[in-house]
């Protein structure tokens, strides 16, 4: 079948429907579907595995409205297009980058609930900033795959500034009305969202005493359920200083805000160990949901060189 799929030409059904059995439904004219004759898009194509009810054969000529009910039916039904199947509506995304380097890529991708995926990597893996802005858009949550499983950045705003590499960052974009006007329906809250945000890693001279900043626990179904999360903070060979505690472990339990306000208070005390250290955050929510972030710290050693 891949054969067809750079054929501009290639046959109607020649795709089987997606793994979930839902149509891809195209509404193009048969000349522009079958991509012969003069066509407005850059590429004569359509997406592999799709049917055809061209927009055209829903009007009714005479009275320049839509077609009757039963006569729409009979013509989706007759592409295999039933109304117990689940409907996708798609649309483009409006979004801009700022900061773009040469070898920069990009791929957006919208998945079946209507939120918008981008993935970004930089071929040469030259590392820079660029930040993505999608109007309208409520929230953008960053995704490393390579380095863990949760997202790396979550911010409740329209743009988010990320560091672009040689491997691909997945960015989900929430909230953002479509290309089209019809904006997707927002995501629902589930207690498998829960991620948390930190740093890779931390550099410190032994002996000495460093805050580490932006850790934070992203949960909106945590936030939205009564209940106390539960925080673990523990390290190896140095001591942690959180909300007043210190030790090499430190346990909480409070709502999603109150852990957040504890985390932006926590220290770390290198000890005389040389070589580095590992700060694990452990986090479960009120569904019993368990997260693990790890954050790399290595010792700076201080050199003396004696007076002559």
């Amino acid at each position: 079948m891949d054969r067809y799929r750079n054929e501009p030409t290639a046959p109607e059904g020649c795709f089987p429907p997606n793994p979930r059995g839902q149509p891809r439904i195209n509404a193009l004219g048969d000349d522009l579907y079958k991509g012969i004759g003069p066509s407005r898009y850059g590429r004569p194509r359509r997406i592999p595995g799709s049917v055809r009810v061209s927009a055209a054969t829903l009007v009714d000529p005479a009275g320049q409205g839509f077609t009757t009910l039963a006569d729409a039916e009979a013509k989706f039904t007759a592409k295999g297009v039933t109304p117990d199947q689940h409907v996708i509506t798609t649309g483009g995304l409006n979004y801009t980058l700022t900061g773009q380097a040469t070898g920069d890529n990009t791929l957006l991708m919208q998945k079946s609930d209507g939120s918008f995926w981008l993935a970004l990597w930089n071929k040469s893996g030259t590392a820079h900033n660029i930040t993505i802005t999608a109007p309208g858009a409520s929230r953008i949550e960053v995704f490393d795959p390579l380095r863990k499983l949760g997202a790396i950045q979550n911010v409740a705003r329209a743009s988010a500034t990320v560091t672009m590499n040689n491997h691909p960052l997945l960015v989900e974009v929430l909230g953002a009305p479509t290309a089209s006007g019809g904006p997707p329906p927002p995501p629902t809250p589930d207690p498998s969202d829960l991620a948390i945000v930190a740093p890779a890693s931390e550099t410190v001279t032994a002996g000495d005493t460093i805050a580490v900043t932006g850790v934070s626990i992203s949960d909106p179904w945590a936030a939205g359920n009564p209940g106390f999360l539960a925080l673990n903070v523990s390290d190896s060979s140095g001591t942690l200083s959180m909300a007043g505690h210190t030790g090499s472990s430190i346990s909480l339990q409070d709502t999603l805000a109150g852990l957040n306000a504890d985390l932006a208070t926590l220290r770390y005390a290198a000890g005389s160990a040389t070589g580095g250290d590992a700060i694990t955050i452990n986090v479960w929510n009120q569904a019993g949901v368990e997260v693990r972030d790890l954050i790399g710290v290595t010792f700076n050693t201080l050199t003396f060189i004696p007076n002559p």
